[in-house]
């Protein structure tokens, strides 16, 4: 009898937890305004690549799931104020325009060049909220050859991420907003 109440608490508490960790996200509301290093206008974007992700292949109970978390988020965007120091010698080296996966999208991202270092920049940026949004480089519209920039930092606005070291575009092509709690695209580009 004792060890029935014993394993009944520890399933309570494991499921509280998860909950938790899936639902606290929806809390956080961050807009960015990051300063542009410069202005840019976007090129056109060619055919869609495949995309490899969960979101096809996923069954119908997880499905729900992710819809009736993202339905709790969507409406509490990221926004954050912050600027970012602006170069005098800063050039965009590739960009790109948002496309949508998984959930509408809009904005760019453009690769800038300032003195020795690049930044991804995310500009004119709106997306929804999610569970675990992080944001990759990759060299497909997956996450098995990617570089994690981290946890997205704002759903809506200005927002620079400070990339480590120099990036080769050549094989790291594709910028990606992926939900990494149910292996879904948000959204992605190609530099070009």
């Amino acid at each position: 009898m004792h060890t029935k109440l014993l394993l009944s608490s520890i399933a309570i508490v494991a499921v509280g937890g998860i909950s938790y960790w899936l639902i606290a996200p929806a809390y956080r509301v961050v807009e960015k305004q990051d300063a542009s290093p410069i202005a840019q206008s976007p090129k056109p974007q060619p055919s869609v690549p495949a995309v490899k992700d969960a979101l096809e292949t996923m069954d119908a109970p997880t499905k729900a799931k992710m819809n009736a978390q993202i339905e709790v988020m969507k409406e509490k965007p990221i926004l954050k104020e912050m600027q970012t120091p602006t170069a005098l010698i800063a050039k965009v080296i590739a960009q790109g325009q948002l496309v949508a996966r998984a959930h509408e999208v809009k904005g760019k991202v453009l690769l800038i060049e300032d003195q020795e270092k690049q930044i991804l920049r995310f500009e004119d940026f709106e997306t929804i909220n999610g569970p675990d949004l992080r944001i990759y480089l990759s060299s497909t519209l997956g996450i098995e050859d990617s570089i994690d920039l981290g946890a997205i930092q704002g759903t809506k606005g200005n927002v620079n991420y400070s990339l480590p070291g120099t990036i080769d575009i050549s094989k790291y092509r594709y910028v990606l907003v992926w939900c990494r709690a149910f292996r879904v695209l948000f959204s992605y580009t190609e530099l070009r």
